[in-house]
């Protein structure tokens, strides 16, 4: 039999309400965050900060990327191992991967268009996708300060944690059988903390 745990994943609401730090709200969503992480290590969250016309302007802007030739997109390179631009090695087209480093400042953004656009022609690339990882990455800065609020942490320690961070855009592309689909990951480089929204599929009928 099929473990009950693996079938349906928590649901967090992350409302306005819950955004509010010392109201009774926070604290039910901050209780839920650590019962999820403790059962079952992830959760799927609700977050309408991002928008749903924000969301597809990010997936748009993410088929305009992986539709660049590869010669282009591998002018993203890093010192770092498996940083950079990376492919499948039998076909580019089964499995792509892009990140951004620091991609919540919208100059190292720019720096990033510019290299697969230099004739800027990159259709905002650059504001959707700092928007989008500014709002994302202030949906991770919640739940530290919630599970660190949760154990008992002291507020500065986790300020200066937050204060810490730094943030890596993955960006993934990958085929299905039969079926395309794109995935995004903004995740912390310190421990790889994830947050990925899916697009299509149960997920979508979640959000229903």
């Amino acid at each position: 039999m099929d473990n009950p745990k693996l079938q349906k994943l928590p649901v967090i609401n992350f409302g306005q309400e819950n955004l509010q730090y010392g109201t009774k709200s926070w604290s039910l969503a901050r209780n839920e965050v650590r019962h999820a992480l403790e059962e079952c290590g992830c959760f799927l969250a609700v977050y309408d900060a991002v928008s749903f016309n924000l969301r597809d302007s990010v997936f748009s802007a993410l088929e305009k990327l992986f539709d660049l030739p590869v010669e282009t997109k591998k002018k993203n390179t890093s010192d770092r191992l498996f940083f950079g631009y990376l492919s499948d090695h039998r076909d580019s087209a089964i499995r792509e991967s892009v990140e951004i480093e620091n991609a919540t400042d919208i100059e190292e953004v720019k720096k990033f268009s510019k290299l697969k656009w230099p004739e800027g022609n990159d259709d905002n690339f650059s504001g959707i996708i700092h928007e989008y990882a500014n709002l994302v990455a202030k949906l991770e800065q919640v739940v530290t300060r919630m599970v660190f609020e949760s154990y008992g942490v002291e507020k500065l320690k986790c300020d200066s944690h937050i204060d810490s961070i730094t943030y890596l855009l993955l960006l993934n592309s990958y085929e299905a059988p039969g079926l395309q689909r794109m995935d995004t990951r903004l995740a912390r480089i310190d421990d790889h903390l994830g947050i990925t929204p899916p697009q299509g599929g149960a997920a979508d009928e979640d959000d229903d």
